[in-house]
């Protein structure tokens, strides 16, 4: 590490503009690396730009269709979403 402190899955949650569940889910499902400290899990910065810069790649996608409707492709792999 370069001398950056790690973040506080709150301060994640923060930078990510999501709730603090949706950062404890991406950490869980293996989405964004973490660092465990005892109890308390701590995130490199460097993990979290990694996971934006992962994002802006995957756009949303509404090739697949179900029963004449849209299903829209959740871009993080792991998480779920409705079929609308």
């Amino acid at each position: 590490m370069d001398g950056t402190s790690l973040m506080t899955p709150r301060q994640v949650a923060g930078r990510l503009h999501v709730g603090l569940t949706t950062v404890y889910k991406l950490m869980n499902v293996g989405q964004l690396p973490f660092v465990q400290i005892g109890s308390d899990r701590r995130i490199e910065p460097s993990a979290v730009e990694a996971f934006i810069a992962r994002q802006r790649k995957a756009p949303w996608s509404t090739t697949n269709i179900v029963a004449g409707r849209r299903q829209l492709s959740w871009p993080v792999e792991g998480l779920s979403r409705k079929v609308w």
